[in-house]
């Protein structure tokens, strides 16, 4: 007798289409409940339809002085066990977890929601020259791979369809959000450094 819906669906294809099916009906159709909550749940979806790309959340940490890491490289973590939770709460409100070549060269991170988090989000490694060993613990879990060489990338990590090869002297943030649109990632932690 009674629908209640938190947020209308933002994709013009659909936009209101269902409310009015409901209402010829003749059933009671209320919108807008908790919106503001429902904005934030459906915030990549959201950043999607209205902006063409997926909604992005940074992450770093530094110290006072302004560094992510110890000068000789050997810091861990230069965070508390606390923060480290709220890290991995974020991730897992993520489709996708970004970092570069060398984050998972130095620190070998699995790149997963622990700490009673779920779903993992996606591993995704910026790897232009397709450096990267198949050693690393992220391969368990089939990452993305975004290359500039896709047959160099092919030939090491086998004929996967996980490899995005994206071409010129450097990468660009519109054609990796682009791309990864494309593999249907709404939210994107980017978690380098």
């Amino acid at each position: 007798k009674r629908v209640v819906i938190g947020q209308i669906d933002p994709n013009p294809m659909v936009s209101g289409t269902g409310i009015k099916k409901l209402k010829k009906s003749g059933i009671e159709v209320v919108t807008g409940v908790q919106l503001e909550q429902c904005l934030k749940i459906n915030r990549g979806f959201n950043t999607v339809q209205s902006l063409g790309r997926p909604y992005i959340h940074i992450k770093w940490a530094q110290s006072l002085d302004g560094q992510i890491a110890t000068a000789n490289g050997e810091s861990k973590w230069i965070t508390s066990e606390e923060c480290r939770k709220e890290c991995h709460k974020y991730r897992s409100c993520s489709d996708a977890i970004i970092v570069g070549r060398k984050t998972v060269e130095l620190d070998d991170p699995v790149l997963d929601s622990r700490y009673g988090y779920s779903p993992s989000p996606r591993p995704v490694v910026l790897d232009a020259n397709s450096k990267l060993s198949r050693d690393h613990k992220l391969f368990k879990r089939d990452p993305i791979i975004i290359t500039q060489s896709k047959s160099k990338t092919s030939a090491k990590y086998g004929n996967r369809k996980s490899i995005i090869e994206l071409t010129g002297p450097r990468f660009n943030l519109t054609d990796i959000l682009k791309e990864l649109r494309e593999e249907s990632i709404n939210s994107i932690f980017i978690e380098g450094g």
